[in-house]
């Protein structure tokens, strides 16, 4: 059983890195994009289609990607445990069941939740979140050439702030706990797409 919670624990390290890592390269070809100097943005943003659905596309692009990541992590442990189980002619037939891993390391380090009302608001909802909250940003800087870096992550770094407050309410009470965030993340969703939308209408040139 150390060996699985042992898998499970890197594992899941491994998957928060990555999933880092998609977040950090949503951010750079995002900004790529937005660039002067890009010839792509210029090509898209000359289209006679709304503006917004370069938007849509990016956005659509980024989170299949980082679910992809979750899914093949899943794969991948799946596999590696029936490898081992294979090679240590291990018996058990739990010893493959990757909810049964993540249910004995859930005071760990838990990237994925085994609960499904943690996992959708933080695996899925929460991905959602980050990465329209990180577009918005950088086309906050994009938007505004002076003053553009200190609004962009000014106002990520409010998001964050504001999430991490959400947290320390009503901690002892389920249902606010979850009202709160429920409302946070509708407020946030519908605040970044909206800024979203007048930018790249109205701020954003070729």
């Amino acid at each position: 059983m150390n060996l699985q919670k042992m898998i499970y624990i890197y594992g899941s390290m491994a998957l928060g890195v990555a999933v880092l890592f998609c977040l950090l390269y949503a951010t750079i070809i995002w900004y790529r994009d937005y660039y002067s100097k890009s010839k792509t943005i210029y090509i898209l943003l000359s289209l006679p289609q709304p503006r917004f659905n370069i938007y849509i596309s990016k956005l659509i692009m980024v989170l299949v990607m980082i679910y992809g990541v979750i899914a093949c992590q899943f794969l991948f442990w799946y596999i590696d445990l029936n490898i081992i189980k294979a090679i240590a002619g291990i018996g058990s037939p739990n010893f493959v069941n990757v909810y049964t891993n993540m249910m004995q390391s859930i005071n760990q380090i838990n990237v994925v939740s085994p609960y499904l009302l943690d996992f959708l608001m933080i695996d899925l909802f929460g991905i959602i979140i980050a990465v329209v909250v990180i577009f918005t940003g950088v086309l906050i800087e994009r938007s505004f050439k002076k003053v553009g870096v200190l609004l962009g992550v000014g106002y990520i770094l409010i998001t964050i702030i504001g999430y991490v407050f959400i947290i320390g309410l009503d901690t002892d009470v389920l249902g606010n706990l979850l009202l709160n965030h429920i409302i946070y993340y509708i407020l946030l969703f519908v605040v970044s797409i909206l800024i979203s939308y007048r930018l790249i209408n109205k701020r954003v040139c070729v």
